[in-house]
Formats: C-alpha cells, structure tokens, sequence
C-alpha cells in the first residue's frame, strides 16, 4: 500500500508539473492576460485557519507521533553512520531530521504566509507548484525506491560486502561443503532477515554448524534486532 501511494505522488508529480507548464505558458502567450492580480484577498479565510491547523498537526504528528520515522529510516539504510547520527533531542530537532514533515510544514507554511500577506498572484502560484512538484518528486523517487527493495526482498547493498565476508568465514568451518540459497533483506521496520542453507559432511555435527554459523553471521542482524534462519542439509 506504501508503494502504490508514493508511486501516485509521483503521477501526481507529473500531473501538477504538466498543468503548472500549460498554464504558465497560456499566460505568456495571451501577453498576460490582463497581468497578475496581486494580494488575492478572494483566498476564504476559514481556508487560512485550516492550513494553519494542517501545519500545526503536522507538527504534532511528525514530533510527537513519530510520523514517517519508518521511511525516513528506511531511506537511510544505505549509510551505517547516518543512523546513529538520527538522534531526536528536541521538537525542532525531530523535525529537521524528518524530511517528510519538515516538507509538509514548509510548504504549509509557505503558502499561508503568501496568502495571508496577499502576495499570490497566478505566476507566483504557478512557480509555487512547480517547487512543490519538484519536491514530490525529490521525496517520491528515493521513497518508491526503497519500499520497491522491501517489496522485492532485494538484499541491501550496503551489507553485500559484509555478507560475502561472513559467508567466506562459514565456508572455512572444517565440516562445511557449502553455502547455498543465501537471502538477506531488510523490512521496512528497518530489520534485517537472513536465510541461508549449509551443506556439510555426513559426520558433521548439525549443532555445532548452526552455532558456528550464528556467531559469524550475528553481527549482521544482531544491531537491529533482525532475524537468522540456518538450514543445515547433510550432502
């Protein structure tokens, strides 16, 4: 449901960016069309008082309710450092490090004060929505992205390196033929989960694989409170 909702935003994207250009361009070719309006004071005012109470709730949520936090972690995967550098001290703070918030509250935001200080006019709203086309598509493209290597169960490529380390340790252990069908991905919980089946001699001991394997590959999961299955199949 995540994807298909950000794959929308991006149609979206393109609808507003399609009906931002035609009209601009109606404007420019009718010589302006009588020239903007300046201080549209036809903007109701109990619409003022909604955006306002929009923003406010969206504040709310992205601070207090930790609205998003899955994406933006989910989006930050890729950097080990990045996430311990995502730590929340204050309000302001969580919403910064939000960028999903932080772009609601700042286009929000930007639209109430140039409709309450009667600065609209319909090029201004016509490069308003530009901007905010270009930031659908600045936070849908990298968002669709992730959820489509959730979706997909794709291994991140961040832990391929470590994975191929751990997976040559595994190999080294005297009984041990083989490693096969190895899956690692990461939920959108930000979890990773591990599948791997070892191939051993008949004399092998299948406890001692399967602890040996788990103290190797424990790091891989362990830091994020993921998940690791170990099938031993004797060749």
């Amino acid at each position: 449901m995540a994807l298909a909702n950000t794959i929308f935003l991006l149609f979206g994207t393109m609808y507003t960016t399609k009906e931002s250009l035609e009209h601009l361009l109606l404007e420019e070719h009718h010589g302006g069309g009588g020239g903007d309006h300046h201080g549209n004071s036809g903007f109701p005012l109990g619409l003022l008082v909604m955006l306002l109470i929009a923003i406010g709730a969206s504040f709310a949520s992205g601070t207090k309710l930790k609205n998003h936090d899955n994406l933006v972690n989910l989006t930050k995967q890729s950097s080990q450092h990045q996430q311990h550098e995502y730590i929340q001290n204050t309000p302001v703070d969580a919403l910064v490090k939000n960028i999903y918030s932080l772009s609601i509250v700042s286009a929000g935001s930007i639209v109430f004060v140039f409709q309450l200080f009667g600065l609209s006019s319909p090029s201004v709203d016509k490069f308003l929505a530009f901007g905010e086309a270009s930031l659908m598509l600045y936070l849908g493209a990298p968002t669709a992205t992730a959820l489509a290597k959730v979706l997909l169960q794709t291994m991140p490529d961040s832990m391929t390196h470590a994975i191929d380390h751990h997976l040559r340790s595994i190999q080294q252990i005297p009984t041990v033929v083989s490693v096969d069908k190895v899956h690692f991905w990461q939920n959108a919980y930000g979890k990773c989960i591990g599948t791997l089946e070892v191939h051993t001699r008949p004399d092998a001991d299948d406890d001692a694989v399967i602890n040996a394997s788990f103290d190797i590959l424990e790091p891989l999961v362990k830091e994020n409170e993921g998940e690791l299955t170990i099938s031993v199949i004797k060749m």
